[in-house]
């Protein structure tokens, strides 16, 4: 049985909320424990001519929270782009093809004709 496009839709704007609340969430944390929480990594961490960021590690301080606070705010901001373009394709497939509802019924009237 085919799933219901507007469903999906709406099961993804669900999604990305939750995501939103998590950011938010990261934000508080961050502010609480006084990390800086950057949009993009520092240039000074970049590999020279590769394009490709460090870690910067420091065993002298495992527990700080600043690497993985940032790569889960990166996850999650790079997630939430994810879905925006999945719920664009869709809603583009919702309007050019219908919904399961509105196929049914073509089906449906079909049916009658046919009959």
């Amino acid at each position: 049985m085919e799933k219901s496009t507007k469903s999906y839709i709406k099961l993804l704007g669900v999604a990305r909320a939750s995501l939103e609340e998590l950011l938010e969430d990261f934000r508080d944390f961050s502010r609480g424990h006084g990390v800086e929480l950057r949009d993009k990594w520092d240039k000074r961490e970049k590999r020279e001519n590769t394009g490709k960021f460090l870690l910067p590690l420091s065993p002298l301080h495992p527990l700080d929270p600043f690497i993985p606070v940032n790569y889960m705010v990166n996850l999650v901001r790079r997630t939430t782009y994810l879905l925006d373009r999945q719920t664009a394709a869709l809603e583009r497939k919702f309007v050019t093809e219908g919904g399961y509802t509105e196929k049914l019924f073509q089906k449906r009237l079909a049916y009658r004709r046919g009959s």
